[in-house]
């Protein structure tokens, strides 16, 4: 380490700086206060960690993008914002283009930082126009005037359990189509990764909700005809920052069990041999567990200073550093590790359901109807039902992936799930299946009781990736193997293709779906030159991304209401040269020249100056 870099703890605790938190740096290697301050003393900093991982790759790829103009990130402009949108979702240049989903996750990135750099006064003016729509309650709420019209809130898909455990057994566990195993199968993991997904499948838990779990979360196995067993999940490991309760089915807690007795246990003993656990310094050592719920956790800090903290308010970085004294050492409380011994990310586990899809697609294509894919649940309830025999049967064929609902799904669960998942505002707040009170499903048995990146501007150490994240132990936020590389224009920047250039008459107006392109030229109106300028200009603004005209369609109805109107002056005595020169008398009897029926009344309130 750099000498200069000794007192790097102090100076980064005297700044309020923590390990995981986001900071920027520039190609220079200069880390910008500013957006230090945003990420550390902000609301930014309270945001869910995902949200966090996601929202500092946005912006860094819009930085990036200024730094090809010689921006900084204080110095962009709407225009700006409107050039990055057009790459990012129409360029024929640009081969990965995004969706509108993905586009409104962008600038609600860029809107929740300018609007706090707008009121700190770093920076002139905010680039992402607003406007005020009616929110749901029926007050004016501001939101990007930039946001997409063709983006898709959710796509829920359901996947019937026999289709469910074809997916696991080929592409988890390493099966053939025929359920035989695979001898050139190389999964060294495939227990602990069929017991993972068990669980989130039945559990209906969000992806890092299951993969931060403790050892003593997982509910315990009884002697009993419980067909479901019930576990609680702390407030600080879930999205909505609340305590839900859980249901496990009693097949998929014996998978889990089986983990813990056999994999699980090797791979500790091997990482305790090679001294793994030993070596890390930053590790909190569980000596008790007191409370009415046992929900008291005392343990001893790095420091070796007694602490003592609820288990609510153990985030997932906090509870990766939870160990306890074991008969052959320091064991991990962590339940899902990987083969080194340590902590499994959670964020890891979108990696292998990929792989799993994948090997399904080779494995089973030309085999069944519709090879089954699985992606983690975020915020989707993958719900087992009990006559899955019936809904495979009316899928018509043996493997589907189907939308809608399932046959056979207790009424009272259909009740459950409408609550779970709510209208879309709903399921932004985090609410999900499992948040349902126990009433509704019963005390025991819920169903029958109802890397190195390329030079850019600001950065966390690899600059283009569309996500971004930290890894425990790590100062600020580094790069992880998900996610994939966002293309850049290159040196020269990207601008957009303006509806109206300067001195041209001709109109462009693209649709919103980029694909769909029109060109009107307001030459040919018979009118004066200044009158076709002015009123090419009042159309332009109406193609463009602020306008109101998303689709071809309406432009066009206002482009021949454009021509009549011309047509209309050019037979007047006085022909105007300027919209300015538009008498009233004129005005009436444009009004008193259309049919006096509701197409009438539309071209007369699309006329120019209207």
């Amino acid at each position: 380490m750099l000498k200069e870099w000794a007192d790097l703890d102090v100076r980064e605790g005297a700044a309020r700086i923590d390990p995981g938190d986001v900071f920027f740096t520039d190609p220079n290697h200069q880390v910008d206060p500013r957006l230090t301050l945003y990420t550390t003393r902000s609301a930014f900093a309270h945001l869910a960690r995902e949200t966090r991982r996601n929202y500092s790759g946005d912006c860094c790829l819009f930085f990036n993008f200024l730094w090809q103009r010689d921006k900084n990130w204080s110095d962009a402009e709407a225009e700006d914002l409107l050039d990055f949108e057009e790459w990012r979702r129409w360029s024929p240049r640009n081969p990965r283009r995004i969706s509108g989903s993905k586009w409104d996750r962008e600038l609600s990135a860029l809107a929740r930082l300018y609007k706090w750099a707008t009121a700190k006064r770093y920076v002139a003016a905010n680039p992402v126009v607003m406007r005020e729509v009616l929110g749901r309650h029926g007050e004016m709420v501001s939101v990007p005037a930039q946001r997409a019209k063709d983006a898709r809130s959710s796509n829920v898909k359901w996947l019937t359990p026999r289709a469910y455990r074809l997916w696991r057994d080929v592409g988890l566990r390493g099966y053939t189509a025929d359920g035989r195993r695979d001898p050139s199968f190389r999964g060294r993991n495939d227990d602990r990764n069929a017991a993972y997904s068990d669980l989130l499948f039945s559990s209906g838990m969000r992806l890092s909700e299951g993969g931060s779990l403790l050892t003593f979360e997982v509910p315990a196995l009884e002697e009993s005809m419980k067909r479901f067993f019930d576990g609680r999940l702390a407030k600080a490991a879930t999205k909505s920052r609340r305590e839900r309760t859980f249901y496990v089915a009693v097949e998929d807690l014996r998978s889990v069990a089986a983990y813990e007795r056999t994999t699980r246990r090797a791979v500790i003993r091997r990482a305790q041999a090679r001294g793994v656990y030993e070596a890390m310094d930053d590790i909190w050592v569980l000596e008790k567990r007191s409370g009415r719920q046992r929900s008291i956790l005392h343990f001893w800090d790095e420091n070796g200073q007694s602490v003592q903290r609820p288990l609510s308010s153990l985030d997932v970085e906090d509870r990766q550093r939870l160990f306890v004294e074991g008969d052959g050492g320091l064991e991990p409380l962590w339940l899902w590790l990987s083969q080194d011994g340590r902590p499994f990310q959670p964020h890891s586990w979108e990696a292998v359901y990929r792989a799993a899809s994948e090997r399904c697609r080779k494995v089973l294509e030309g085999k069944v109807a519709q090879p089954p894919y699985f992606t983690p649940p975020y915020g989707q309830a993958f719900l087992r039902f009990e006559d899955a025999g019936r809904a495979d049967a009316r899928a018509g064929q043996a493997v589907r992936s189907h939308s809608g609902g399932a046959a056979g799904l207790p009424p009272a669960l259909w009740g459950c799930l409408a609550d779970g998942q709510g209208p879309p505002r709903s399921r932004e707040r985090g609410d999900h299946p499992q948040d349902l009170p126990r009433s509704r499903l019963g005390p025991a048995d819920p169903v029958s009781a109802a890397g190195r990146g390329r030079p850019g501007h600001q950065r966390t150490v690899g600059p283009d990736r569309e996500d971004v994240g930290a890894r425990p132990g790590q100062r600020g936020i580094g790069m992880s193997t998900r996610g994939r590389h966002a293309a850049l224009p290159g040196d020269g920047g990207h601008r957009r293709r303006q509806p109206l250039e300067p001195g041209e008459l001709l109109v462009w107006h693209v649709a919103e779906d980029g694909a769909s392109k029109a060109s009107y030229d307001f030459g040919q109106l018979a009118v004066g030159p200044r009158l076709q300028r002015e009123l090419a200009e009042a159309f332009s603004v109406q193609c463009g991304p602020t306008g109101t005209w998303k689709t071809l369609p309406s432009s066009h109805a206002s482009w021949m209401i454009f021509l009549y109107f011309c047509r209309f002056l050019a037979a007047q005595e006085h022909v105007p040269q300027s919209l300015g020169e538009l008498a009233p008398d004129m005005w009436a009897a444009w009004r008193l020249s259309r049919t006096p029926n509701s197409t009438g009344s539309r071209q007369v309130a699309r006329s120019p100056g209207c």
